[in-house]
């Protein structure tokens, strides 16, 4: 594990090194979790929307795939089920 000392800005905002946020994989809007804990700060990213889906597709596979009808009348259906509440 490497040790970087960061700045605090007159902001309270601080620039993280460019080689953790390569290594962690940040764009820009990336949502951190943080955390105090024993004393000192945590930041945690959240999953990305991308790695989420990949993850639940990953998990529910399709019997087959569906077309663009398909899709749109389920949508559909759930706009109505939804509207009906």
């Amino acid at each position: 594990m490497s040790k970087q000392f960061i700045t605090v800005t007159s902001k309270n905002q601080v620039t993280l090194p460019s080689k953790y946020v390569k290594q962690l994989r940040l764009t820009n809007n990336r949502i951190l979790q943080t955390e105090i804990r024993n004393g000192k700060i945590i930041l945690t990213p959240e999953p990305d929307v991308e790695t989420v889906m990949q993850q639940f597709w990953g998990k529910h596979k399709a019997k087959r795939t569906l077309g663009d009808d398909e899709i749109n009348q389920a949508l559909r259906g759930t706009a109505t089920t939804r509207a009906k509440r």
